[in-house]
Order: structure tokens, then sequence, then C-alpha cells
């Protein structure tokens, strides 16, 4: 498959590595930020890349996927932060009959991670004596907070566990309330990604955590996406087509 690379930063050098071993051709890098990098997405910049992936900044995401629409490139989006604008990027992949993937994060182990705290949200829904709450971490340079994986683990635990209503991001200096989930971010040194969801009683605590050890399972998750776009057409977000994978197996691999 043949690729463009839309930002150029850590992501984008891991993507690089990353495609190189899974049989995949890097022919276009496109990032204004690096000196020598082509600055902008145009028919001579992409070349013959089938599909792009997007890791840059939430405020050029919209004009980026326009741009792989207009040049019939496939998409997979990688930046977070930019979810305001949904139903916009729906209305241009359906004007242009292209075809977009988006995560909040496209590593395999934090979607089966995903799956995992589904099923004990579901089993945990009529045990109120059980509280529920997150705790993510991540580098200091992190732009976003709470992150776009730890909204998504705690839109999962409210789908399931009825009697939380919202989520709490802010220090508390009150009791909380019934209906709140306490969601906490750190944001400190060097720190990949770790999330962690806990079960709390009088009696004992349940943990569950993921944690990151480089951004090797995030690119390859995300050249998964790539494969899997390639010839399709549709905005999909990559849970909604992860079950798939778990049941078909070897492009997940």
């Amino acid at each position: 498959m043949r690729l463009a690379l839309v930002g150029y930063g850590k992501m984008g050098r891991e993507l690089e590595k990353a495609a190189v071993t899974r049989g995949h051709q890097v022919v276009a890098i496109i990032d204004p930020d690096v000196p020598g990098m082509a600055k902008e997405m145009s028919a001579a910049t992409v070349k013959n890349a089938e599909v792009a992936l997007e890791f840059t900044q939430k405020e050029a995401v919209l004009n980026n996927l326009e741009q792989a629409l207009k040049l019939n490139l496939k998409l997979v989006i990688g930046t977070t932060g930019w979810y305001d604008d949904l139903e916009k990027a729906k209305e241009l992949v359906q004007q242009y009959q292209g075809g977009v993937i988006y995560a909040p994060n496209f590593s395999v182990g934090v979607n089966l991670f995903f799956e995992v705290v589904q099923r004990a949200a579901e089993a945990f829904r009529n045990f109120s004596q059980y509280d529920v709450y997150l705790l993510e971490k991540h580098h200091r340079n992190k732009v976003d907070s709470p992150s776009g994986t730890a909204k998504k683990i705690a839109d999962i635990i409210l789908h399931q566990i009825n009697r939380k209503k919202k989520i709490v991001t802010e220090s508390l200096n009150r009791r909380i309330n019934e209906d709140e989930m306490h969601l906490l971010c750190i944001r400190a040194g060097a720190i990949y990604g770790e999330h962690s969801v806990f079960f709390d009683s009088e009696g004992d605590e349940i943990e569950l955590t993921h944690r990151v050890r480089s951004r090797v399972g995030l690119a390859i998750g995300a050249l998964v996406a790539a494969e899997w776009i390639r010839d399709k057409k549709g905005f999909y977000a990559f849970s909604d087509v992860f079950k798939s994978l778990i049941s078909g197996g070897q492009n997940g691999k």
C-alpha cells in the first residue's frame, strides 16, 4: 500500500518505521513545520498515495480531511481534540464520497481495553456499593486534557452504569455527587500514556489498567486502520470496525 504521512512529528516517524515492517511504502510526507518537507497536500505532494495518515493538530484536521477527499485519498485521522466537528466531517465525506476512519486511540491494545472496560462496567452495573472513577497520565507536552482515550473510556462507563450521569474533571473541594464520576488527569515527565479504571467499595477495589510502553502499538493500529479503509467508502470510528477485526484476527496482527 502506498501511504502519505500528514504530520512528521514523533508519531509520523513511528508510522514510517512501522509501515516498512508491514510491507508498505511511504511515498509522501507533508508537514509545514519540518524544514524540507512539503507544506500542504496537493496532487504533486501526495504523489500516488492511496491512503493518508493524519497526525497533526486539531485545528488542521478539517482542512486536511477536505484536501484528502478532493485528492481521492482515503484518510486515517489519529489527531484528537477535534470531535466537535464530527458532523461537518461526516458531511464532507458524504459530499465527496470518500473514505475516512478516525479514533481517539488506534492502539490495538487500547481498543481491546475498551472491550474489557465495557464488559466490566456491565458486570458492575447492578452493584451500587462499587463506585467507579478514572485516572489517566500523559507526558508533559500533551495539549488536551482529558485525553481522547479517557473521554472514550468515560463514555463507555456512563453508557453501561446508568447511576453515573456526568464526568467531573476538575479538582473537587466538596463531596462528589452520587451521579458524578471523577476523571483525574496527570501531565508530567515523559509518560507515553496510562489509563486506569477503578471499581471501589468498602471491602475491596478492582483496578483495570492499560499502560503504553511505546508508540509502536499506536502506529501498528493506525496501519491496520489504513489497510481496512483502503477499499471502502464512508465515515467510520475505529471502534465501529474493531469487532470485525477481533473476529477476523488476521488484519490486527
